[in-house]
């Protein structure tokens, strides 16, 4: 399932209607394979007609789709990235916030107890 997500997201349609076809043909072939009709009564056909819809738009506007996939594909990277960064910069904050509390209970215990020496 993995790699025809790939193929939908590379914009690859023909070959992920190819695999669709593949994945019928051994389900029907050993109904083990799909005992609760999951795939062959869901998925697949969600899967076909999306790949049918897309393969057909993206005849239409010349492949734009495609190049459209791979910049989403590319966001999607980015978004990711940013996500990866901001979460970085809380602990960060967290960290620092951390040793300020840390540092400020020192000195007031500093205060409280003569017989600490500062420097």
């Amino acid at each position: 399932m993995k790699k025809l997500k790939s193929l939908l997201l590379d914009g690859d349609y023909k070959t992920a209607l190819e695999k669709i076809n593949e994945a019928k043909a051994q389900i029907e072939a050993d109904v083990k394979l799909d005992p609760n009709q999951t795939f062959s009564m869901k998925l697949l056909p969600a899967l076909e007609t999306n790949a049918s819809k897309s393969r057909a738009h993206s005849a239409s506007t010349g492949g734009t789709v495609q190049s459209f996939h791979l910049q989403a594909g590319f966001l999607r990277i980015c978004l990711r990235h940013l996500r990866v960064c901001k979460s970085i910069t809380n602990r960060r904050k967290s960290s620092v916030q951390g040793i300020h509390q840390k540092t400020d209970s020192l000195l007031n215990t500093q205060k409280y107890h003569p017989n600490i020496v500062k420097h």
